[in-house]
């Protein structure tokens, strides 16, 4: 007892242990008798004689080493067990329990870390197994007779704290464990390029949709634009609302260091596939073994976008050369749905790009000997990498610049919008020429490309996606900066809390639906870091008297019901538009049979075909001028005769 706490704010070592002579089962049996400490004199190391007894002839009275307390090879006193650890007595050493991990060795191994991962297993709850308590006798325990990975980490698992994966596994997220990878290639390549042949499938209909409608090239076209017409109904504000909310959702149990108690956990799974995480996602570990290192990763999943964003310039440039040069409308709504397909694409993969590169330059240190204070610092998102070794040093200049190309896309955003503020938000004007400007922003050549980042925004807050691009890039990149899970948890509640507090007296979007929405989810992200705070703590279940499934519950139910009242909100919105549209549909079908009545009662003998397609247009009735653009859609031609 009087030696407690002795070095006991140490870490432990980096070793894994992976060249140890042999494994469980191979160690000499552990010995049952007591050891004993000299009691006059002023104690010493293990192995020195006292200070008042150089003969080693003094009183050696034996003092044994009851469960719960060792004999620490480091001072030779009889000490409590550690934190995170469980001791046998007798000669063993304390063992990390489940959750903790610990350095197989004398110098550094009486402190337990708290593993960050679920793959530490914990030989500190297997004691009564006789080769794992063999494995952490004083004898075999500082002779390292037993292989560390296998006593400590799960399958698959090694190194410090367990926190890498060993070739021909992968770490999975959902499980926070090393799983196993498919053996068979084929089935996994067969999945992935499924899963693109139906993205590009829905690309190319979605395109000839668009085609089709705006020019009328074959039937076809128009049945399919038909099909594809809801699209055009979704509210872009509450998307962004919806979509964002689940993002970070998805990203808090990652953040605080936890896992969520079913069925909540589930839910947390399925939010995460809103994450484009394209490395990750298929485990491209289990294709290419490069891809075990996180270097490798983080520097692939910030190229990998660059890759479609050439492929959407490639394809403008080819679509633009067959246009003729004197059809300047054709040109820009070409480079319009480019320009959108390209900030589309920008706004998907930023959280989670921003989120793997920030932690691929976030280190951790924990002492190495304890004797000299020597301390080794590793990346946690994988502790085989070292973080003072030349490797990692040549890897943040690459990393860096990549990490400020990504900062920086918010700024693009904003300078973009910043051209045409005049054209969003028009001041120093009357209240009706503005409006009118602001509705001309549907046929903008310069507005229309960047309809995507204002969208769904008032017009005073044209700037705003600029913001919420940062703001989710906080919750997702930077929180987990923080050393703490608890510090991180409760950074999270009050950022979030905060945010609620300044939507509440700025509402930035333009349908009150959208903002009340928008309030709601934030209070949602609010209660979820608390809750997982408060589960990290470990509080619910000791002061609050809830198990598990109760608390996983209750948070399904809340995040259930923000996500039903979205498709509400959702549903509403998409109605309205649909009734609004009928309307309009409904006038201009009643003036174009006025229209075409007054032709005949006016008996010409030519038909419009003949005198050419503009020569009445200033006959034409307001609606049609407005929504239909007679001299680009021959279908309208070919009515009106």
């Amino acid at each position: 007892a009087e030696g407690r706490g002795q070095g006991q704010d140490q870490g432990p070592g980096p070793g894994s242990g992976s060249g140890f002579d042999a494994g469980l089962g191979t160690v000499a049996d552990i010995s049952t008798r007591a050891p004993s400490v000299r009691r006059r004199g002023r104690r010493r190391r293990r192995g020195l004689q006292s200070d008042g007894d150089q003969d080693g002839d003094g009183d050696t009275s034996t003092c044994p080493v009851p469960e719960g307390y060792f004999q620490s090879l480091y001072t030779g006193l009889n000490m409590p067990c550690p934190e995170g650890t469980k001791c046998a007595g007798g000669e063993a050493q304390p063992a990390p329990v489940r959750g903790y991990w610990s350095k197989y060795d004398s110098a550094t191994g009486e402190q337990a870390y708290q593993c960050h991962r679920k793959t530490c297993k914990g030989p500190g709850n297997q004691l009564d197994d006789e080769r794992v308590l063999a494995c952490y006798s004083g004898a075999n325990y500082s002779s390292h007779k037993c292989v560390a990975d296998e006593l400590l980490c799960t399958e698959g698992a090694f190194g410090i704290m367990c926190g890498s994966c060993k070739i021909g596994y992968t770490y999975s997220s959902f499980s926070r464990k090393c799983v196993g990878c498919e053996k068979d290639w084929t089935t996994n390549t067969a999945t992935v390029l499924a899963v693109c042949f139906v993205g590009i499938l829905l690309f190319v209909l979605a395109g000839y949709a668009c085609i089709g409608k705006m020019y009328g090239f074959g039937k076809v076209g128009f049945d399919v634009a038909r099909t594809f017409n809801w699209s055009t109904r979704i509210d872009i504000g509450k998307f962004k609302v919806v979509y964002a909310g689940v993002t970070i959702l998805a990203s808090i149990s990652t953040t605080v260091d936890i896992e969520f108690p079913e069925p909540m956990n589930t839910l947390m799974q399925l939010y995460s596939l809103a994450q484009i995480d394209v490395w990750g996602g298929f485990a491209a570990g289990c294709f290419y073994e490069v891809f075990h290192d996180y270097h490798a990763k983080a520097i692939m999943s910030s190229i990998t976008p660059f890759v479609p964003m050439l492929l959407i310039y490639i394809v403008y440039v080819l679509r633009r050369a067959f246009i003729p040069s004197h059809h300047e409308e054709r040109r820009a709504h070409v480079f319009s749905q480019h320009m959108q397909a390209f900030l589309l694409l920008t706004y998907l993969v930023l959280p989670s790009v921003s989120q793997i590169q920030f932690r691929s330059i976030r280190c951790t240190e924990i002492v190495d000997d304890i004797t000299t204070g020597e301390t080794i610092s590793f990346l946690r998102s994988d502790t085989n990498i070292d973080c003072r070794s030349d490797k990692h040093q040549s890897f943040l200049r690459i990393i860096i610049p990549l990490i400020l190309v990504y900062q920086l896309i918010p700024v693009m955003y904003f300078v973009l919008l910043f051209r045409v503020r005049h054209k969003l938000n028009p001041r120093d004007i009357d209240e009706t020429t503005a409006l009118r400007i602001v509705q001309s922003n549907r046929t903008d050549p310069d507005v229309i490309p960047l309809r995507f980042l204002f969208k769904g925004y008032s017009k005073h807050y044209w700037f705003w996606e600029c913001l919420e691009a940062y703001r989710r890039m906080v919750f997702i990149s930077g929180l987990p900066l923080f050393d703490s899970p608890i510090n991180r948890g409760i950074t999270g509640s009050v950022v979030s809390w905060g945010c609620a507090l300044i939507y509440r007296e700025v509402p930035p979007f333009k349908q009150t639906t959208t903002n009340l929405l928008n309030i709601c989810t934030l209070q949602q992200i609010t209660l979820t870091f608390f809750m997982a705070t408060l589960i990290e703590t470990g509080a619910l279940v000791e002061y609050g008297g809830l198990n598990s499934y109760a608390i996983g519950s209750v948070l399904t139910c809340v995040n259930l019901a923000f996500v039903v009242a979205a498709f509400g909100f959702a549903y509403r919105f998409f109605q309205i538009k649909k009734k609004k549209e009928a309307e309009v549909q409904k006038t201009m079908n009643e003036q174009l049979v006025e229209y075409a009545g007054s032709l005949s009662n006016r008996k010409r003998t030519k038909s419009i075909s003949e005198r050419g397609r503009h020569d009445d247009d200033d006959e034409l009735p307001a609606a049609m001028k407005e929504f239909v653009p007679i001299g680009q859609t021959p279908v309208i031609v070919e009515a009106t005769e």
